[in-house]
């Protein structure tokens, strides 16, 4: 009813085109309405091919809902078929616009407000429904086939703000980490203008969950927002082809942040540039300055153990000395004796700090086919074949070194490993 009382019957207006047997391959059926058009009025698609479709409503009638096979797929303005191979049908269904007693005035095309409403089906087989605001904003629901959900919310300056529904279905499919079903998200150094992802989980228990970004690297991280509004880079999130892996509760909010440094020390040409952005991106190392990593420098035990405790969370900023916070955790959780602290890292001092820290798991591999494996220390014999095995140590010209210095660079470089192995 219109604030001046009068009614206004809605009604729904149908008249069937059939184009089937036009001597293609597959054919569509179109159903026209009277309160709108689809286009094209026939459809005939060779296999495998795609066929789009656009729904406009007349002047007077607005877009209630459009029907794929019998199904609604909402009131979108454009449908595709993708990679047609059988026959199927759409229909829209428009109705009369309400006259609300303003002045009696309607909006022609999809619907009253203007807005623009697309609909694509992804490789993975989710679809992705877009709609598009005058002002440029656009809201993007993606529903994937095993349950799983999200909901992109962009404004018309750029931010974006995600909510994600991961269904237990795809929980417990997942080999590694549940894959997100969301459009890729941009990436950027601005903290403040990142994109930041709610997740939802059907479990308490944490879940390594892989969120779509765009041109990720080896810098990108995820940065938990917390409850009281402060934030922490997650140092074990990680980047791979697809996007960033985190490891996530119900409810958590992370941003997504390019959060790379610069060292004039370590070009992009340097083989550990990437090792080096993901230890100073995760706030595990820090530069020897403000503008130099010093790659090539001998890594110290009071280094290894501060950078362990920094990964495990410890706050290292308050002691009496730069590595006593990492010191003290790393006798109490028998990770190091803790002595000799400004002495040089071993490479199987190293492998051993790694072993331990992961919990002495047991060991499958082996380092036979190494030249210098009888070289190795009896007492690190575990943490190197360990290491070996899961590529966290891969060796050079056949050799582990295993009691060379390690450098900051090398230390970069397996502690990059472990992460995405652990």
């Amino acid at each position: 009813d219109g604030h001046d009382g009068r009614a206004v019957r809605l009604e729904n207006y149908g008249l069937q085109l059939n184009t089937k047997n036009i001597g293609t391959d597959y054919t569509i059926t179109v159903t026209q309405s009277e309160g709108g058009t689809i286009s094209p009025e026939t459809a005939a698609v060779a296999e495998g091919s795609a066929q789009a479709f656009t729904i406009t409503a007349k002047r007077g009638y607005q877009l209630k809902d459009v029907l794929v096979d019998g199904q609604s797929v909402g009131a979108v303005a454009t449908y595709t078929f993708q990679n047609v191979t059988q026959e199927h049908t759409i229909t829209a269904v428009f109705e009369k616009e309400k006259d609300d007693g303003s002045h009696g005035s309607h909006t022609p095309s999809g619907s009253a407000s203007g807005n623009k409403t697309d609909t694509t089906t992804n490789p993975d087989g989710s679809t992705t429904t877009t709609v598009t605001r005058p002002d440029g904003s656009t809201t993007a629901t993606t529903k994937a086939p095993n349950g799983s959900s999200s909901v992109v919310n962009t404004t018309k300056d750029g931010q974006v703000e995600a909510t994600v529904a991961v269904s237990q279905g795809a929980v417990k499919d997942a080999e590694d980490a549940v894959s997100v079903p969301m459009p890729a998200l941009p990436v950027t150094t601005n903290q403040d203008k990142a994109p930041a992802v709610t997740v939802n989980l059907p479990t308490k228990e944490t879940v390594k969950v892989e969120i779509p970004v765009a041109n990720a690297t080896a810098g990108t991280v995820a940065i938990l927002v917390k409850a009281d509004g402060t934030e922490e880079v997650l140092k074990t999130s990680y980047a791979t082809e697809y996007g960033v892996v985190a490891a996530l509760s119900d409810g958590d909010t992370v941003k997504i942040v390019d959060n790379s440094k610069d060292f004039a020390d370590v070009p992009g040409s340097f083989w550990g540039a990437d090792a080096v952005d993901f230890a100073t991106s995760h706030e595990l190392f820090n530069g020897t300055s403000a503008t130099s990593f010093s790659p090539n420098a001998a890594m110290t035990r009071g280094m290894i153990v501060t950078v362990l405790s920094r990964l495990e969370g410890v706050d290292t900023t308050k002691s009496s000395t730069w590595y006593e916070a990492g010191r003290q955790w790393s006798m109490e959780n028998g990770i190091s004796d803790g002595t000799n602290m400004e002495g040089s890292l071993t490479r199987e001092q190293l492998a051993t700090m790694l072993y331990r820290y992961a919990g002495s798991p047991a060991v499958s591999g082996t380092i036979t086919g190494f030249v210098d494996a009888a070289s190795v220390s009896d007492w690190a014999l575990d943490a190197m074949s360990w290491t070996v095995e899961n590529g966290i140590i891969t060796g050079s010209n056949g050799k582990l070194n295993p009691q060379n210095n390690a450098t900051r660079a090398e230390v970069a470089a397996m502690l990059m490993r472990f992460i995405q192995q652990m």
